[in-house]
């Protein structure tokens, strides 16, 4: 969302409604011309304990909000009802059209659905669904989502393909600073169970095995930081594994291009934005099967979900066909994967043809 909005700020005025842990964790990527409105005062990340409270002060805060200039689209990020609530009751209040982006829907994604946090995610979804019901687009990102939000009744007129994107610029502007690759392994992505974090670890264990000093960079921050961190310890694997935590996205290139190779074993995606930067930048991508990656499938090796074993086999036999200070793939544009100029213009020419209809 906010890669589009960055390139609709050129031609249109964007009021953002966010709250402030969001604005700080994403400031790198905001422009000076936004309008900026906070939904909420916190700075650290919410515990499943407070999130009911907490999320419940931010929709009635997003609702109390005075906008200073009559919007004609209002536009939901997400379809969690955090999102679609304030969404909902702005459309009515400026008599504005109502898009929404559903990325994936949580209830049919039950791997790692199983917490407190989950069973609060899942119930939010469900009282969504009506809210966007009314929405005048809904934009989905691959067709597994379509066909759901069919299912489930949704008038399929209104449900839009889009696609998400990469900032090829940006990855090509970065240089390393060094010929030598650093890491033999990255994985970038929200330290969160269903990314398969722990799978990580576990697989680089059996990686060790064959080379004791290969070294593995982690890129993300997340609830699990600690737990990973401990369970990178309790494997004896603080030689061979790097938690970086949260960096900027030069700084996340940068480290991309430092590594050989891109390991991804989630079990849930709507997409797979950091494969496609990854293939980008040039590294070989081994990441599970899960069905949502139809569009890369020419650019990366699959594995069987879950299957451990078979991945660190591939990782290893990659590491032996690659020299220390050489990779085997090439930077450049994917063929099917636009740059993000390019999907914001889609886009907003499809909101633009419905705001004049």
């Amino acid at each position: 969302m906010l890669n589009v909005m960055k390139e609709w700020s050129n031609s249109h005025q964007i009021s953002l409604v966010i709250p402030l842990f969001g604005f700080l964790f994403s400031k790198e990527l905001l422009s000076d011309k936004y309008k900026i409105y906070l939904s909420s005062s916190g700075t650290k990340p919410i515990d499943c304990f407070r999130l009911i409270p907490t999320y419940s002060k931010r929709i009635i805060r997003a609702l109390l909000i005075q906008i200073r200039d009559k919007p004609d689209v209002v536009v939901s990020s997400t379809h969690l009802l955090f999102d679609t609530l304030p969404g909902f009751v702005l459309r009515y209040k400026f008599r504005a059209k109502f898009v929404v982006y559903v990325h994936h829907l949580i209830s049919n994604q039950t791997d790692f659905r199983t917490g407190m946090l989950s069973r609060i995610s899942i119930l939010g979804e469900r009282l969504s669904i009506p809210l966007i019901r009314t929405a005048d687009i809904l934009f989905v990102v691959n067709e597994k989502v379509r066909e759901e939000l069919i299912d489930l009744g949704f008038e399929p007129g209104k449900i839009l393909l889009s696609s998400n994107g990469v900032d090829y610029n940006a990855i090509d502007s970065i240089k390393r600073v060094q010929d030598d690759i650093i890491y033999d392994a990255c994985f970038c992505g929200r330290l969160v169970k269903r990314k398969g974090i722990y799978d990580l670890v576990e697989i680089w264990r059996l990686v060790t095995v064959h080379y004791p000093k290969s070294k593995l960079v982690i890129v993300g921050d997340g609830p699990e930081y600690d737990n990973l961190s401990a369970k990178i310890k309790e494997s004896r694997l603080e030689a061979n594994i790097h938690l970086m935590g949260f960096v900027s996205e030069n700084d996340k290139y940068l480290t991309m291009k430092k590594s050989r190779i891109f390991i991804f074993p989630s079990y849930e995606e709507g997409w797979g934005i950091a494969v496609a930067e990854a293939i980008a930048a040039g590294l070989k991508v081994v990441l599970y099967d899960i069905g949502t990656y139809k569009i890369f499938e020419k650019n990366v090796i699959a594995v069987e979900k879950a299957n451990i074993g078979n991945m660190a086999k591939i990782i290893i036999e990659l590491i032996a066909n690659q020299s220390s200070n050489t990779r085997e793939g090439k930077l450049g544009r994917l063929s099917n994967v636009l740059d993000w100029q390019d999907v914001a213009n889609r886009e907003m020419e499809s909101i633009s043809n419905s705001a004049n209809g």
